[in-house]
């Protein structure tokens, strides 16, 4: 199984997930191994480089892999 600790990783998007815009935060979902767009706080794995959107078939999003707690203002 690989593993990234740093840089640019393709990251498997749930389908619940709402649409990802590149610049959009990145965090862990409900649905095991898979990410999601961040909208409240709380931890991130990282920033979208692309855009992903729902039900177009698309499984994965290019994510630049930075851990930090997400705080809106």
């Amino acid at each position: 199984m690989p593993v990234a600790l740093s840089g640019r990783v393709p990251v498997k998007v749930a389908n619940s997930s709402d649409e990802i815009h590149s610049g959009d935060l990145i965090t862990s979902s409900s649905e095991e191994g898979k990410a999601m767009k961040a909208t409240t706080a709380g931890k991130v794995i990282g920033v979208a480089l692309e855009d992903w959107l729902p039900n177009t078939g698309k499984e994965t999003v290019m994510v630049y892999v930075s851990n930090f707690y997400y705080s809106p203002a």
